[in-house]
């Protein structure tokens, strides 16, 4: 179910902020997003006198200090690496790392280790069908 949006419900969402409309309206913030979505609001005067009054640099201040130690921790990165393995990434982001790398050279250490990984498989026997002879640096 959704209400129409006319007359004080209008003004309403093109002006207060997302609490205000919650609660005098009886809506989620679903709703009230929906609702600026369809009237094309960005930001209201509402949402910005609540950020200038609770957003204090203090604020920011301490909730940086308080978060950096958790977003670097390498208990959650290896989670993170662990989602992600075995999924291929989304094609354009492929695309864009294609495009970032096309024309650099490798390293003079990578090619080396690349070179001696090579000759490595090579003695081994595991190299491709039609990998030909191995390259090397």
């Amino acid at each position: 179910m959704s209400l129409v949006l006319t007359g004080d419900l209008a003004r309403a969402v093109r002006k207060e902020a997302v609490p205000a409309i919650k609660h005098w309206w009886g809506v989620g913030t679903s709703a009230v997003w929906k609702w600026r979505r369809a009237l094309g609001v960005e930001d209201t005067e509402g949402n910005r006198l609540i950020r200038v009054e609770h957003q204090t640099p203090e604020r920011v201040a301490a909730f940086v200090k308080a978060i950096a130690p958790s977003a670097r921790s390498p208990v959650r990165r290896a989670k993170i690496a662990a989602a992600k393995r075995g999924k291929p990434r989304p094609a354009h982001v492929v695309e864009i790392l294609r495009q970032a790398n096309v024309g650099k050279r490798h390293t003079e250490a990578s090619r080396a280790k690349m070179s001696a990984s090579q000759k490595a498989r090579a003695a081994l026997g595991n190299l491709p069908p039609a990998a030909g002879v191995p390259w090397s640096a």
